[in-house]
């Protein structure tokens, strides 16, 4: 009979690991469980509280644009307040603005329409002065007459565009009006309208109603530019008689502008830098180009030749600023009255009426400007007619 099979296993060669006893392994187990627990609740805790964040800020959010939202609902201009026969009509309620429309009084007769206004008043959590901003480049961009009204809001501009309509625009605080005019209506019901709206803002409604104040309208970057620098009876935006008559401000830059273009007669103008940098966007840009160089608004001085009665697109501007090198002064003409340095600009040399100018094409089929530099001053001869400015460089003094 085989003897039985000796079952004992031979001894471990390695280090003996401990055996885990059932009771052992249970409170492993456990403590596993309750780290896993503790994680769990942790995750949930940190969750809860980023939900509580958001929670909180969309509350926020919710709640400021409820309040901007009944604010714009609750602008109502006062009717004792709008021209003469003038009456507050239908308004809608849009989220975050209010349309209200305003009729003017019945005509007198058949060659007379209907004087209207629509108004429209938005709240702006954020951005509101930027809408403002970008309304202005707009208008003066579609060729609106621009004129700022620094004495509506904490922000206003008026325009006129060429079929005679008007437009007007007001900010205060997050609180903006936009109105737009139709029908035979004047400039002082204008004025009136946006005084009424101004007080219905919170303000003083204007401090010269009938006579908003014209400054140097803005270009394709919300810039001054060269196309009329200087509306006519308003040099001054302060004050309209600030200027003794026939006493020019820059009277050697005006000898410089020729007083007849071919057969267009042209007005000249002439004003310092004090009288028409304001708070604007562009003003500020030229004050900053200005302080750059040590130097302040009275170094500017600027003409300008244009056909008053509008036959016309000729302008002629020559700028000069003291103490500036020349370089640096045809570089502040370009960037901050032409917009002449931006991309798609094309730049040509060309001589018109024996000079040497630079040529800035936009590429739109518009005008064009021609920028010379001497003596001192840098002048620009804009316009779409090629003829117009090689007469307009030909009748150079």
């Amino acid at each position: 009979m085989t003897a039985p099979r000796n079952l004992q296993t031979a001894p471990p060669t390695g280090p003996v690991q401990p055996r885990i006893r059932p009771s052992d392994e249970r409170a492993l187990i456990a403590a596993d469980v309750r780290s896993t627990r503790r994680i769990a609740v942790f995750a949930l805790v940190i969750a809860l509280v980023a939900l509580g964040l958001g929670t909180w800020q969309t509350v926020a959010m919710v709640t400021r644009a409820s309040s901007c939202q009944t604010a714009a609902w609750n602008v109502t201009p006062a009717e004792d307040q709008l021209p003469g026969d003038w009456s507050l009509r239908a308004s809608t309620y849009d989220v975050g603005r209010r349309s209200i429309s305003l009729l003017g009084p019945e005509p007198v007769d058949s060659s007379t329409t209907q004087a209207m206004s629509l108004a429209t008043i938005t709240c702006y959590p954020e951005g509101a002065a930027d809408s403002v901003t970008r309304s202005r480049l707009a208008a003066t961009n579609a060729g609106q007459a621009v004129s700022d009204r620094p004495d509506l809001g904490d922000q206003a501009w008026s325009s006129e565009d060429s079929s005679g309509s008007f437009f007007a625009n007001i900010r205060r605080g997050s609180l903006v009006v936009y109105l737009a005019f139709s029908g035979t209506v004047s400039q002082d019901e204008v004025d009136q309208v946006a005084s009424a709206f101004d007080l219905a803002l919170g303000g003083q409604g204007g401090t010269d109603v009938a006579n908003p104040t014209a400054v140097l309208p803005v270009g394709s970057d919300g810039l001054p530019s060269a196309e009329d620098t200087f509306p006519p009876d308003s040099l001054d935006p302060g004050a309209s008689d600030a200027v003794p008559s026939g006493t020019p401000p820059a009277g050697d830059l005006e000898r410089l502008l020729p007083a007849k273009v071919g057969a267009v007669t042209l007005t000249i103008q002439s004003a310092l830098g004090p009288d028409i940098l304001g708070e604007d966007q562009g003003s500020r840009a030229i004050l900053a180009a200005l302080r750059h160089v040590n130097l302040t608004a009275d170094a500017l001085r600027i003409a300008q030749a244009y056909d008053e009665t509008g036959a016309s697109d000729i302008t002629i501007l020559v700028v000069e600023v003291k103490g500036m090198a020349i370089a640096t002064m045809r570089q502040l003409v370009l960037d901050s009255w032409l917009a002449a340095s931006g991309s798609g600009v094309a730049t040509t040399d060309v001589t018109l009426g024996g000079h040497s100018f630079a040529q800035f094409d936009y590429g739109d089929e518009g005008k064009r400007d021609y920028v010379l530099t001497a003596d001192g001053h840098v002048l620009v001869i804009t316009t779409a007619d090629t003829t117009l400015a090689e007469q307009a460089a030909a009748a150079l003094p």
